[in-house]
């Protein structure tokens, strides 16, 4: 990880964003920056947008009811976890389509625990080497996606679903 990386939060729920602050704050080496508005953000990206590694975002924000929060981060390569409280699977498609890299549904400790967890991976994935991943960890998958389309290089991509030694080629995940 870079010195001084950090994940972009933007949660307008105070309870919400209390629980995963908490659980931020207890990944070694993992700072974030906390704003409850898409205007906060708005505010923050100019500056800082090259420290974030992740941007876990709520996809209904006050001032941005229809998930305008997303176009605004990812106009700045951020990878992007969108977390909703409602489960819609067309929204969801919707939004992988738009590049998001996660849709976690927040309503309880599971997506809270499943947040941090991403948030730990992420923060913890060495660019310098090879990454190994299963085809059956799509989240995993887009996010490491997503950092490469980002210009953060990983030298192979491995699926460990099938045949360990299958290596993936796809147009959507060059590998350098």
């Amino acid at each position: 990880m870079r010195p001084g990386a950090k994940v972009l939060l933007v949660e307008d729920s105070r309870a919400t964003a209390t629980r995963l602050t908490a659980r931020i704050d207890g990944i070694d080496g993992v700072a974030y920056t906390h704003g409850a508005t898409c205007a906060d953000a708005q505010s923050l990206l100019p500056e800082d947008a090259g420290r974030f590694f992740l941007a876990v975002l709520d996809l209904n924000l006050p001032d941005a009811p229809y998930g305008e929060v997303i176009d605004l981060v990812g106009d700045y390569g951020i990878p992007i976890d969108v977390s909703t409280g409602n489960l819609d699977e067309a929204v969801r498609d919707r939004l992988f389509a738009r590049g998001v890299a996660d849709y976690v549904v927040k309503d309880s400790r599971v997506g809270i625990g499943y947040i941090a967890r991403l948030v730990s991976r992420m923060a913890h994935l060495d660019y310098s080497t090879t990454q190994t991943l299963s085809s059956q960890q799509p989240a995993a998958m887009r996010l490491v996606a997503t950092e490469i389309r980002g210009n953060r290089p990983v030298r192979g991509l491995f699926d460990v679903g099938q045949r360990r030694d299958r290596r993936v080629e796809s147009k959507a995940l060059p590998v350098v």
